[in-house]
């Protein structure tokens, strides 16, 4: 019994000197690993001493060159040099670059050569605007890119793009509306005006509900503003479809009868507004 114990006792002891040569040997391998590392790191060859900066007027290629610079000369525990091609930190360069400001949509970063960097920072693009209620002059207006995304003006005027009004301040940085609400609210527009029905407002209400302000755009239609009112979580393309319908049939009609007792077909333009949240049915006034 006694002999048993002997031996299960020098097999632990030699089976703990083994973990601990192995680990020994980890050890020596990450020292290694990392004095290559840092001796890589430091060379000339790799080194960057060129960043080009591609980017509209808006930001200047300075400041983000020396945002770069400054986000590269920070080593790694204190020893390991990013500057270089073999560690440059990609991905932390974007997200500092874009959080320069809400109008930064994209930042693409290439090696052109070993030792060059070049940088394109890519602005939105405004396609409407927005503003609290009908302020138009207040300085919560802001403009929003093709994906719903708020951002402040990058000059251009917001006379040149069609307005939207909120209940609340728009805020830069965030979503208008999700991208494939506000795309699909945008098509719903481009539907419109290819009946010459031309939006000049878009007002987004509670829950929702949404009002464009709506002229004619035909030469022989009569002259007046309709409301054209939706809600955001219909089917759009079917709403469109459905009024297109209702004025192909002259489906509009007078509140009074003519003088034989007959009804009489209207202009949408002639009406108040068009009421179009109600599945199939559409109400007007």
């Amino acid at each position: 019994m006694a002999a048993r114990k002997i031996r299960s006792k020098k097999h632990a002891q030699k089976r703990k000197k083994a973990q601990l040569n192995k680990l020994k040997l980890y050890a020596v391998l990450l020292f290694v690993v990392c004095g290559i590392l840092i001796g890589v790191t430091h060379l000339n060859s790799v080194q960057i001493n060129d960043i080009q900066v591609d980017t509209d007027s808006y930001i200047k290629p300075e400041m983000i060159q020396d945002l770069t610079l400054v986000i590269i000369q920070r080593p790694v525990l204190g020893v390991i040099r990013r500057d270089n091609i073999v560690l440059l930190p990609r991905s932390e360069i974007r997200h500092e670059i874009k959080s320069m400001s809400s109008r930064i949509k994209a930042v693409d970063i290439n090696i052109t050569a070993v030792q060059s960097l070049e940088i394109t920072a890519a602005n939105r693009e405004a396609v409407v605007s927005v503003c609290q209620n009908q302020q138009s002059t207040s300085s919560t207006c802001l403009s929003v890119d093709e994906n719903g995304f708020m951002f402040p003006s990058n000059g251009t005027s917001k006379d040149e793009l069609l307005q939207y009004t909120t209940t609340k301040p728009p805020r830069p940085g965030i979503q208008l509306l999700s991208p494939h609400r506000f795309q699909a609210l945008q098509s719903f527009i481009d539907a419109l005006r290819e009946m010459d029905i031309d939006t000049m407002q878009v007002d987004l209400n509670p829950a929702d509900d949404v009002t464009l302000h709506t002229v004619s755009s035909a030469d022989d239609e009569v002259a007046g503003e309709v409301e054209i009112r939706i809600n955001l979580y219909q089917e759009l393309p079917q709403v469109a479809s459905n009024l297109q319908s209702s004025i192909n049939s002259d489906s509009f009609i007078a509140a009074e009868r003519d003088e034989t007792g007959v009804e009489v077909p209207v202009s949408p333009f002639s009406l108040e507004y068009i009421d179009l949240r109600f599945e199939n049915k559409i109400f007007y006034r």
